[in-house]
């Protein structure tokens, strides 16, 4: 994709080169008196040169426009876990540690979920860090098909996960981290060495409100 990008480009350049040499030949040959003098001919090399002008513009336009587009999905790749797909950890500081989403108007207050996969590490010395990041794809899986809409689900690192749910208080909060706990005890991941693995999870939760931001 890159290089077809990089061809159009060269093509504008191209064109715009040729309108410019080709103006500035035509002037050049009508002063000599190769070929007779008109409106046209003589000031041929103005029109090549505008033209010229007009092509580099929107060469350079164009190529503003695809770095803006590069730039934004680095930012948006930056907000993803690669592993799981999940926001990570940054994205979660950008979104809601800004002040300027709704969960932090006055008067509201959001609950947080924290998720720690029990055991892992000793999936990890046990069965490889392949039935590892095997465990944390499922888990995600789960836990995204677990999430609300309006919530916010992120890895918050290692084998530690977060959700955020705005305006709900904790009362309402503990029912939703049981049912996540729950689903994560009806996974079963098979290690490398065909064992099958049962998982849990230990959860908490808070209230975070406007004030905690401060």
């Amino acid at each position: 994709r890159r290089q077809r990008q990089m061809c159009i480009r060269d093509r504008y350049f191209l064109v715009a080169s040729c309108f410019g040499a080709g103006g500035a030949t035509v002037t050049c040959i009508t002063v000599m008196g190769l070929i007779p003098y008109s409106t046209y001919s003589f000031p041929a090399i103005d029109m090549g040169m505008m033209l010229e002008a007009v092509l580099l513009a929107l060469a350079l336009a164009d190529q503003l426009s695809r770095i803006r587009q590069e730039k934004s999905a680095a930012e948006a790749l930056s907000l993803i876990d690669p592993l799981t797909g999940l926001n990570n950890r940054r994205a979660f500081s950008k979104t809601y540690m800004s002040n300027k989403v709704p969960a932090f108007k006055p008067q509201r207050a959001m609950s947080i979920i924290l998720i720690d996969i029990d055991n892992f590490k000793l999936i990890n010395d046990l069965h490889g860090h392949n039935t590892g990041d095997d465990v944390l794809v499922e888990i995600a899986r789960v836990l995204k098909n677990s999430t609300r809409d309006g919530d916010f689900l992120a890895r918050w690192g290692g084998e530690e996960f977060i959700v955020c749910l705005p305006g709900t208080p904790t009362t309402n909060a503990v029912p939703i981290a049981e049912r996540y706990r729950k689903e994560i005890t009806k996974i079963c991941v098979e290690a490398a060495d065909a064992q099958v693995l049962k998982l849990s999870a230990s959860l908490g939760c808070l209230l975070y409100t406007s004030d905690a931001a401060d």
